[in-house]
C-alpha cells in the first residue's frame, strides 16, 4: 500500500529501535517508504520488506481503523464574513479527530 517514496515527503525519520514499523515513525505514519533522507537503523519500512510493512499496517488498523487518517481535518465554519467584493468567504479551520487541546491557537496553526 505504501507506494510513495520519501522524496515526496518533507523530512526523513530518525528511528532507532522501532524498525520504522510503528506509528511514531513519520514515514510509516504518512504511508511512505523510508528513503535516502532517513537516518534510521535496522529499517523495515522499505520496498524490499513490503510484506512486513503490510502486516504491521493491518495489525495497527485492526486496533484503530482511523490510525492512518490525518489528525486534523479542515472544517468550514458556519459563520460567514463578507469581503470587499461582496462575496461571502467561509473561513476554514482545522478540527482534531480526537478533540482539540489547543488553548491559544484554537487549531489555526494545524499541528
Amino acid at each position: 500500500m505504501a507506494t510513495k517514496t520519501n522524496k515526496d515527503f518533507r523530512k526523513g525519520c530518525k528511528c532507532k529501535k522501532s524498525k520504522c514499523v510503528k506509528l511514531y515513525c513519520d514515514c510509516f505514519a504518512g504511508e511512505f517508504y523510508c528513503g535516502e533522507d532517513c537516518s534510521c537503523t535496522e529499517c523495515f519500512n522499505r520496498v524490499e520488506y513490503e510484506d512486513t510493512v503490510e502486516v504491521a499496517r493491518e495489525k495497527i488498523k485492526v486496533r484503530d481503523p482511523l490510525a492512518f487518517d490525518p489528525k486534523i481535518h479542515p472544517v468550514v465554519q458556519s459563520t460567514r464574513s463578507h469581503n470587499e467584493g461582496g462575496n461571502q468567504v467561509m473561513p476554514v479551520v482545522g478540527k482534531h479527530r480526537k478533540g482539540c487541546t489547543c488553548k491559544n491557537s484554537m487549531c489555526f496553526q494545524l499541528y
